[in-house]
């Protein structure tokens, strides 16, 4: 009851501790929920008390509960009564963080109520935008986000590049092999040793795209990139691990 109160203050630093306690002291159907999370209140009621806050005027405050949403556990019946309200945030929201968010909160369900929302992202002019979007691609793999991450691989921002091989290697996604192989010679990063590539070389340039891309690799199975690992057995940064 305080909490739901806290919810609805003029104050957005109660708004936010609100929605904190009641998403950490509910199951969320995430992994790991059992140490972050205690089962308190019932998801679903909590849902329902955060759902009104996505389209609050804050930004951090939607933001904030947005975040809530994404699921891991039958997320279809899970999100059911949030789903329409989360499409129109996710089409509609008053800016690109909050309709990411909403698109993320979906987990992967529904997507065609969000492809064009989606595609806009996509080209958005501020490119961590863009590269957020194509993180969320992971979640529809379908042809629209195979064909998405082809353009995006030529995107001139290097976060935005270096997310798609991200995205790539964490899918496991054979037929844009060949996209990964020319991203790993991109020349952000191509410079990188061993060394440079052990400290965390990936993070020491913003949008290191050759490392990203060296790492995506070894993802695969060796069957699927043996080749490409012989033809780069000679690189700097991964010779040891190719």
């Amino acid at each position: 009851y305080e909490l739901k109160l806290l919810l609805n203050d003029a104050n957005p630093t109660n708004q936010l501790y609100a929605i904190d306690q009641l998403d950490r002291m509910s199951l969320a159907g995430r992994s790991g929920d059992e140490w972050a999370h205690s089962d308190d209140f019932k998801r679903e009621a909590v849902m329902n008390g955060l759902l009104p806050m996505t389209t609050n005027s804050n930004e951090q405050v939607a933001n904030r509960a947005l975040a809530c949403f994404p699921t891991a556990t039958n997320p279809d019946k899970t999100l059911e009564p949030a789903v329409l309200a989360l499409i129109d945030v996710a089409n509609n929201g008053p800016s690109a963080d909050r309709r990411l968010n909403a698109i993320g909160a979906l987990s992967g369900t529904h997507f065609e109520g969000i492809s064009n929302s989606l595609a806009e992202l996509l080209i958005d002019t501020n490119e961590n935008a863009r590269a957020s979007a194509v993180g969320l691609l992971t979640h529809y793999p379908n042809a629209f986000s195979e064909q998405a991450l082809r353009g995006r691989s030529a995107d001139n921002s290097p976060i935005v590049r270096a997310v798609v091989a991200d995205v790539i290697g964490s899918g496991k996604l054979e037929n844009l092999l060949p996209v990964l192989v020319t991203l790993f010679t991109d020349p952000v990063g191509l410079t990188n040793t061993l060394q440079d590539v052990q400290s965390g070389g990936r993070a020491n340039i913003q949008g290191d795209v050759h490392t990203s891309a060296g790492f995506a690799l070894l993802n695969f199975d060796v069957d699927q990139v043996g080749g490409i690992l012989k033809s780069n057995i000679s690189d700097k940064g991964f010779c040891l691990s190719f």
